[in-house]
């Protein structure tokens, strides 16, 4: 069944793709506009260093000197603060690649992995203040809010599992080659590539839905909610034209943030090549969403315009 309404998906995107060219090419020009200028200069660094400090051995390090100050706050070995701190500093996809190298290492346990995974991803401070708050909020202090609102929805959940503790095994050391310098930019690169395909092929879909009268011309809430689904830039910007309370407008923004649009979600899914996606995913997404979103509506009545 998932896979007839993947190739009908297929065959009305490539319909679609025909019959609307201009548009199709000026969209995905956007997006590789976007990709070019903020995503690939802010992004690349952050992967092949992650990679660098991997091979190098700083995970280790950091899990010696972390060991106990993880295990006490979040039940989880010294090792998890390096995708932890990646996800948070470099955003979508950082989190889950520096997991994947992790676990590939055998530096972490599955279940410890799955854990992490659910609450490893965030946008990066960056995009919380140059975007989410500057561009749409015409305020840097908003996008400082919404960075440390998608902070705590992805630690406090972390805090409160501590309570039911993973098994942490001590595995064997790994045996695999430590990549080299021209392996760990070969690996960024293949990550980036994902990255821009992504944000080429996913604001299609509003101008699809458009096409079909699904998706009205002026943005409403609920069609620029739908667009964010796809494709978060994309929906911030629609929720910026929209004279919304502010603690409404902050709820939804960083509601979208905390999910990251379907284009984030394939990104992220990417970055797990031995690593299966927990089970509990969606319902822990579904959290860290409405939590999110509930700590921005709460700074938006605390703090207003």
């Amino acid at each position: 069944m998932k896979r007839r309404f993947l190739t009908g998906l297929l065959f009305v995107m490539t319909g679609f793709f025909l019959t609307h060219a201009a548009e199709c090419c000026d969209v995905v020009r956007k997006g590789l506009t976007l990709w070019y200028q903020q995503v690939l200069p802010s992004l690349f660094p952050f992967l092949t260093a992650m990679s660098l400090f991997s091979a190098w051995g700083v995970p280790r390090l950091l899990g010696k000197w972390l060991r106990r100050p993880l295990g006490r706050c979040f039940g989880l070995s010294g090792e998890a603060v390096f995708p932890l701190f990646l996800g948070h500093l470099a955003g979508f996809p950082a989190g889950g690649a520096a997991l994947e190298l992790l676990y590939e290492e055998r530096l972490i346990s599955k279940p410890e992995a799955q854990r992490l995974f659910c609450f490893c991803h965030a946008p990066s401070p960056a995009f919380c203040i140059a975007v989410s708050g500057a561009a749409v909020f015409g305020s840097t202090s908003v996008g400082v809010q919404l960075f440390f609102c998608q902070l705590c929805a992805n630690i406090l959940p972390l805090a409160l599992l501590r309570f039911f503790p993973v098994a942490r095994p001590i595995f064997a050391q790994s045996q695999t080659e430590r990549p080299l310098f021209s392996a760990a930019l070969l690996s960024a690169a293949e990550t980036m590539v994902v990255v821009a395909g992504c944000m080429m092929l996913f604001p299609l879909f509003p101008l699809l839905l458009r096409s079909l009268s699904l998706l009205p011309e002026n943005p409403t809430f609920a069609s620029s909610c739908l667009e964010g689904f796809f494709e978060l830039t994309t929906g911030l910007f629609a929720l910026q034209r929209l004279a919304l309370p502010h603690p409404i407008k902050m709820a939804a923004v960083s509601l979208l943030m905390a999910f990251g649009g379907l284009s984030a979600q394939m990104q992220i899914r990417s970055t797990q090549k031995t690593l299966p996606c927990p089970p509990f995913y969606v319902p822990a997404l579904l959290t860290k969403c409405l939590l999110a979103a509930l700590l921005a509506f709460l700074c938006g009545q605390l703090f207003p315009l």
